[in-house]
């Protein structure tokens, strides 16, 4: 990781050095809090005070989508027919099993709907590791870790694999603009606000998140790598990018005039992820009239491809 990179928002690996990196003996820990008096490592040695999470390392999962990645090249403007699912709730067990489909059930039953009827891609709703399932995944804490609701990392692989092996591309649903407000993820992080702002005025959204602080390099460097991280280290085809308008106008609200910092924040990402995946589809979720939106970012525009 480039450290003047990532203080000042630039910086689009952060995750291969900071986290939880699986070792040939243990895991190192690396966390950003730079307030904190103290910091701790929960386990079976000291009883599992407080949460705990599984560690997972980078995979070296074998992808045979290779062809597939070869076809997509050039092809970005070719007609798209999405679908958009969220995994937990497109179709469930039977009665009596209190439990949702894993990533490799999906596979084998969302990929033959999806190819019945004639679409050559599916949006996934947001994977990103969340607490309440009420929020489909758009309140999320976990912004590395794709949610264990369905499985595993690899899991998940698989099932975006299996969907390139029958030519349907997949989106994810991104959501750079806020978090949800358990106190052992992102909220006050090492004690003070470091991700969100400090402010209640423009600290919480109109879903009573935590908006993030585009302001901060540091914050902007966190959500650059999350993108990229989705895009490299799964396969992803593109992300829809939720909320857009939250992210030009202050609270969404075009009279509070426009956030800046979050309007450059995007231009940054969204040229950063072209640079390193130029065929991935950048999709804004935007219901502004704000000009430019899938303009190039060197013309002016936040440079996504679709609106």
């Amino acid at each position: 990781m480039d450290f003047y990179a990532f203080y000042t928002g630039q910086e689009f690996e952060a995750y291969t050095y900071l986290g939880a990196h699986r070792q040939e003996k243990g895991v190192v820990f690396r966390t950003f809090a730079p307030n904190a008096s103290g910091i701790s490592v929960t386990g079976d040695f000291n009883q599992w005070q407080e949460t705990a999470s599984v560690v997972y390392g980078l995979s070296d999962y074998p992808f045979t989508d290779q062809s597939y990645v070869r076809r997509r090249q050039g092809t970005e403007h070719r007609p798209l027919n999405i679908y958009e699912v969220h995994a937990g709730s497109w179709r469930k067990p039977e009665k009596g099993e209190e439990r949702f489909y894993n990533y490799r059930e999906l596979a084998a039953l969302l990929i033959p709907y999806l190819t019945e009827n004639h679409y050559n891609f599916v949006e996934l709703m947001p994977l990103h590791e969340y607490p309440c399932d009420e929020s489909w995944g758009y309140q999320a804490t976990g912004f590395f870790s794709p949610t264990s609701r369905y499985g595993a990392p690899d899991d998940l692989r698989y099932l975006i694999d299996r969907c390139h092996a029958e030519n349907i591309g997949v989106i994810l649903d991104f959501v750079p603009v806020h978090f949800a407000l358990n106190d052992y993820a992102l909220l006050k992080y090492d004690g003070t606000a470091i991700y969100e702002y400090p402010h209640s005025d423009v600290g919480f959204s109109e879903w009573g998140s935590c908006n993030f602080m585009h302001s901060r390099g540091e914050v902007r460097s966190f959500l650059q790598s999350s993108a990229y991280y989705w895009l490299k280290e799964f396969h992803f085809d593109g992300l829809r990018v939720d909320a857009v308008s939250n992210l030009i106008y202050w609270q969404g609200k075009e009279e509070r005039g426009e956030n800046q910092p979050a309007i450059q924040f995007l231009k940054t990402m969204n040229a950063g992820l072209k640079k390193r995946c130029p065929n991935a589809l950048l999709i804004a979720e935007d219901s502004s009239a704000y000009p430019g939106v899938t303009a190039p970012v060197n013309e002016g525009g936040l440079g996504f491809d679709y609106k």
